[in-house]
């Protein structure tokens, strides 16, 4: 009877043990989605949901298209004492920014957003849907392209990713619907809306 006991407690004990696990989340890092304008900006955000765990620090290279700059400003979820650093990179892997984002006496954890990346596009940035996405990497160190630091930054945790979306769509000045390159090639105004009406005035 007393061995059955014990059988029983271990066979609770690993049952407990599998569904803490099961419940466990992995800490995530997730790009937003936008569209933004030629000559104009917009803001991607970079989000994290964690597992009830403290963290330190992220490291995070992330790939843009051409004909953005990018400015980095902290989210809500990173305490004051947080220190931001960011620089933009061209490689064989891509164009991109960048980012760390440390502390030495303060950690973060929960949901919610750790930066917003305030992009400015040129007025020749090329239109369409581009992927907005994490730099590939192998490593396991706190330094490599994308790290989530633990509580005291010794060691870089496991965790997922999440791309974004930007569409990069033309430039409208006037908001009446028609790009500024094309109002340009018509002898239209791109800085004055035009009607129908107008249109076939100035092309008659």
């Amino acid at each position: 009877m007393k061995k059955l006991q014990i059988s029983l407690m271990i066979i609770c004990t690993i049952l407990m043990a599998n569904a803490l696990s099961a419940t466990a989340t992995t800490p995530e890092l997730s790009l937003g989605s936008t569209s933004i304008a030629q000559d104009s900006t917009a803001t991607i955000k970079l989000n994290f949901s964690g597992s009830g765990e403290n963290y330190a620090g992220i490291n995070d290279r992330i790939l843009l298209p051409q004909g953005l700059s990018v400015t980095v400003e902290k989210g809500e979820l990173l305490p004051g004492t947080f220190i931001i650093d960011s620089f933009t990179f061209s490689g064989s892997d891509g164009n991109g920014i960048a980012l760390m984002a440390y502390s030495d006496s303060e950690t973060f954890n929960g949901a919610g957003t750790l930066l917003s990346l305030n992009l400015i596009a040129t007025s020749d940035a090329k239109t369409g849907t581009y992927d907005i996405s994490f730099a590939a990497d192998d490593s396991d160190l706190i330094n490599s392209e994308h790290a989530i630091s633990n509580e005291d930054g010794s060691i870089s945790v496991s965790h997922s990713t999440r791309n974004g979306t930007l569409t990069v769509e033309p430039a409208d000045s006037d908001s009446d619907g028609m790009p500024n390159y094309w109002e340009k090639t018509t002898a239209l105004i791109p800085t004055t809306p035009m009607t129908r009406m107008k249109i076939q005035m100035v092309m008659a």
